[in-house]
């Protein structure tokens, strides 16, 4: 059984989820993000966690639908930024259809891509 953590995006829930990420060891995190609201401050914190306990991640971009085109390309554009700094260096990965899902899994032991749904 594959154990999956959804990370809180308040400030004031950050300890809950370094508990949560260190005290439970996930297999996989999962950071979701507001296409309306773009990368905020506790995105990138959570990646950073994510990251330093090097457990495998994936980003889901909701709100879509009400998101202007030019801010849901802003959104992605930053994350591509972030996933692409030296020190994260993933490849940020969109899937597209529900067949990547399978080749994406296989892809993610070796930690460096990022599946964007």
């Amino acid at each position: 059984m594959i154990s999956l953590i959804d990370l809180c995006g308040h400030e004031k829930y950050l300890k809950t989820t370094i508990f949560g990420l260190s005290g439970t060891s996930p297999d996989y995190a999962m950071i979701i993000v507001g296409a309306n609201m773009g990368v905020q401050r506790m995105t990138i914190e959570h990646i950073g966690i994510a990251f330093y306990l090097k457990i495998p991640f994936y980003i889901i971009i909701t709100k879509i639908d009400i998101c202007p085109k030019n801010i849901l390309k802003q959104t992605m554009a930053s994350l591509n930024k972030i996933l692409k700094k030296k020190k994260l260096k993933k490849v940020p990965m969109l899937v597209k259809e529900t067949t990547d899902i399978s080749e994406m899994a296989k892809k993610m032991s070796n930690n460096h891509i990022c599946p964007i749904f």
